[in-house]
């Protein structure tokens, strides 16, 4: 059998040959980004919703004390949290920069967002975040929750646990004391920029980057 010599010359300069295998890698990785993207929108709604519903605050305002602490019954919370809710997952928004190449190196940028401006406002306007008591006094409750922090808010009163006759709630009273007053208990307390919804969020954002880098990397 004959002997065949093949030589085989590259034309195609070796910078050039680097940077089109790395885009063929980019390619791929863009795809593999896209999927997870995809999913992690979807798992998102799903722990925004659990991580809310979970919250210590809203917890306790389901059936535990701060119900009473507020006086927020008769579905009030359910409103409530539930449109809290609807307006997170529906401001839902994931922008991202392609991946690029840049001095040899594949660069990105992802962007998670589900926090509108004028969320805190909108809960404080929502009809459900306040209510009238017997007398016609007007409580706006999650106004408390999100706003007052620690600060004394009905002077020379308490709750009053032990004495549940006549309590609208079914489950405290109001009691007069000589000094001090109520506030929102420390451990629900909030401000604008530290409070039951920001807390959730928090807890969101470090899940789904764990969730997003998993994803991730199983789509490559």
């Amino acid at each position: 059998m004959g002997k065949f010599k093949f030589r085989v010359k590259l034309v195609t300069p070796n910078p050039q040959i680097e940077y089109m295998i790395k885009k063929s890698i980019s390619n791929q990785v863009e795809r593999a980004y896209h999927a997870a993207i995809r999913r992690t929108r979807i798992e998102l709604e799903r722990i925004i919703r659990g991580y809310v519903l979970g919250s210590p605050e809203v917890s306790s305002l389901q059936g535990g004390p701060l119900q009473y602490e507020v006086g927020a019954v008769d579905g009030r919370v359910a409103g409530a949290i539930n449109f809290l809710i609807q307006r997170l997952v529906s401001t839902i928004n994931i922008t991202y920069t392609p991946f690029n190449l840049a001095g040899g190196r594949f660069v990105s940028k992802l962007e998670i967002s589900c926090f509108p401006k004028t969320l805190i406002d909108d809960m404080l306007n929502h009809p459900d975040s306040r209510y009238l008591t017997d007398k016609g006094v007007e409580i706006p409750w999650m106004s408390w929750l999100l706003t007052l922090g620690d600060r004394i808010i009905v002077r020379k009163f308490q709750v009053n646990y032990s004495a549940k006759f006549n309590s609208r709630t079914g489950g405290a009273t109001m009691k007069q004391v000589k000094s001090g007053g109520w506030r929102v208990p420390p451990q629900f307390s909030g401000t604008r920029d530290n409070n039951f919804i920001t807390r959730a969020l928090d807890n969101v954002g470090v899940y789904i980057s764990q969730y997003l880098q998993t994803e991730f990397e199983r789509a490559i």
